[in-house]
């Protein structure tokens, strides 16, 4: 028997119009009646993950995780503080938003407390040029292997 079953949210666990399907719902509810924990996935942050499931029941998700970031956070639901992060220490962000800023393509740049920072290059719009206000904390994480993959211009 299972234990615990993760899905991707937009698109697989909620339809294309990101609505959360009655079935789906039920079948949830129904997994927690066997004993198996249903755990939300996403590229999203935690709250935005949060509301889009906001018709579950809470016992629906009581002693569950949320996956948020493609998986690079964990929490656990009722928690605001992550199990786990993986993250980039700001020096490295910064660099690598700024080198984003000379592409001419799209980013966005997420604080593991769901601030968004991001330059929508497809719209011709920057939402900032910037990370100076960022207060994200250091990480035992390392971006080498990312770096030795950027074209020029090359970070050492």
């Amino acid at each position: 028997m299972y234990r615990i079953v993760a899905s991707d949210m937009d698109g697989t666990f909620l339809t294309e119009e990101h609505v959360l399907p009655q079935a789906n719902i039920d079948a949830v509810l129904r997994m927690r009646e066997l004993g198996v924990l249903f755990v939300p996935a996403s590229g999203r942050p935690m709250p935005s993950i949060l509301y889009t499931i906001r018709d579950l029941p809470p016992e629906a998700l009581e002693g569950s995780y949320v996956l948020s970031y493609n998986g690079g956070v964990v929490h656990k639901v009722g928690n605001p503080e992550p199990l786990y992060a993986n993250t980039l220490p700001f020096e490295v962000v910064d660099r690598i938003f700024q080198w984003g800023l000379t592409q001419d393509v799209g980013f966005h740049v997420y604080e593991t407390g769901g601030k968004v920072w991001g330059h929508l290059a497809w719209r011709r719009r920057k939402l900032t040029t910037s990370l100076a206000p960022w207060s994200g904390s250091p990480s035992v994480a390392t971006a080498s292997s990312f770096f030795a993959t950027c074209p020029s211009p090359r970070f050492s």
